[in-house]
């Protein structure tokens, strides 16, 4: 799969890539909510919309934060940062949806289409269009940017937020900040109908890490040491640092979060101040192995990194499968001409849609049918006929 996504039309190879098979970013999207909250109004963790939505009507009126104000968030989001778009993760429950940075596109039996023309999309935007006109979700969440977002999850002694949206805690604060003693992950919520899943971002090769020019004296050489870095030896060097100094092999009889024996074992924590490595920016082969099965304290059951990756977990189970997303493509000049404008067009358009929709300026049940009329207009099906036609080049039978 990965040389096929790096593998141009012409069968033609540019560029050798850092490949990082980041489990925990594969399955990132996440709903936060307020676990303090929750107990003092004496409600379970959510896990359909039905509950989520009654959880976030006693946060707005119960004043579980207990200053005697009306001040209480009971959502909210941002359009930037890591995973913080409201839509994200709500429309999971109603139709799969893996956001404006792929897209939007799914494959079903064979077949490129996308979500955001189809009922249950409209469903999902019903949904969220009634947390809004309860006051519920606040609408700041469609124009603030994510530094803003954690102004708002810090900014006051009594805690205001209810519930976010984010690929991690650091979503709503700085790292480590007291405020994120209060929040607990949600499982991804069935909607009313019972569906549910998540955005699944699959590992690709991440291009400019590494080409070889015409002006190379010695290309051949320069390409063997490039392979050479796809060995284990040199991506764990790149990744964690220097071996007995930064990270050793994992005792044996020690377990990774998965109750397995474990790989590696960390001196250092990712991020600390040491010599050895700054960054995993060059050719390499950071595998899954090497990120997750790492040494964990089975007495420190509730540590962050065991916390994540049983969170991430949860959330693996109702993702859709390799052959329903729809995989990096290999465009020819060509056919980005065809598309690109009318692509560009499209997503800002949905964007829009979703915040004009959700928060009433324009109307659900009113203005739906001209919505769908002007995604024609715009080029939808060139969209996805381009599309169809490269997808089965590279990847048809």
């Amino acid at each position: 799969t990965f040389r096929s996504q790096m593998t141009d039309p012409e069968g033609n190879i540019w560029y050798l890539p850092k490949i990082s098979e980041c489990y925990q970013c594969e399955y990132s999207a996440r709903l936060y909510i307020n676990k303090t909250w929750l107990d003092k109004v004496g409600l379970g963790i959510p896990t359909t919309t039905d509950e989520f939505y009654t959880a976030l009507k006693a946060f707005k009126t119960q004043d579980p934060n207990g200053n005697g104000k009306a001040d209480e968030i009971g959502f909210v989001g941002a359009i930037t940062g890591w995973r913080t778009e409201i839509d994200l993760q709500i429309m999971n429950s109603f139709i799969y949806n893996d956001g404006r940075n792929r897209n939007r596109m799914v494959v079903k039996n064979g077949k490129v289409d996308v979500v955001y023309n189809k009922p249950e999309w409209r469903d999902g935007l019903r949904y969220m269009n009634k947390l809004v006109e309860e006051g519920l979700l606040d609408p700041v969440s469609f124009t603030q940017d994510a530094s803003q977002l954690k102004q708002l999850g810090t900014a006051s002694q009594d805690v205001l937020v209810g519930a976010f949206t984010g690929g991690t805690l650091n979503s709503i604060s700085s790292p480590g900040h007291p405020v994120q003693k209060n929040y607990v992950v949600m499982p991804p919520l069935k909607g009313p109908n019972g569906f549910t899943s998540t955005a699944y971002f699959p590992t690709i090769p991440q291009i400019g890490t590494f080409i070889i020019t015409s002006e190379a004296d010695y290309p051949d050489a320069a390409f063997r040491w490039a392979d050479w870095m796809y060995n284990e030896e040199p991506s764990l060097y790149m990744r964690f640092g220097e071996k007995g100094v930064d990270w050793v092999p994992a005792p044996e009889g020690t377990v990774d979060p998965f109750g397995n024996q474990a790989f590696l074992k960390p001196i250092l924590a990712w991020g600390s101040v040491q010599n050895s490595h700054w960054t995993f920016d060059q050719p390499g082969y950071s595998t899954r192995q090497m990120q997750v099965s790492q040494v964990v304290d089975p007495a420190a059951k509730t540590s962050a990194n065991t916390l994540f990756i049983a969170e991430t977990v949860m959330y693996e189970e109702v993702a859709p499968g390799l052959d329903e997303v729809l995989p990096n493509l290999f465009f020819t000049v060509d056919e980005l001409d065809e598309i690109q404008d009318i692509k560009a067009t499209i997503i800002g358009y949905v964007e829009e849609t979703i915040a004009r929709f959700v928060t009433g300026n324009m109307d659900i049940e009113n203005d739906w049918d001209d919505y769908l009329a002007e995604l024609d207009d715009m080029g939808l099906d060139k969209l996805i006929e381009v599309t169809q036609a490269v997808y089965e080049r590279q990847y048809g039978n």
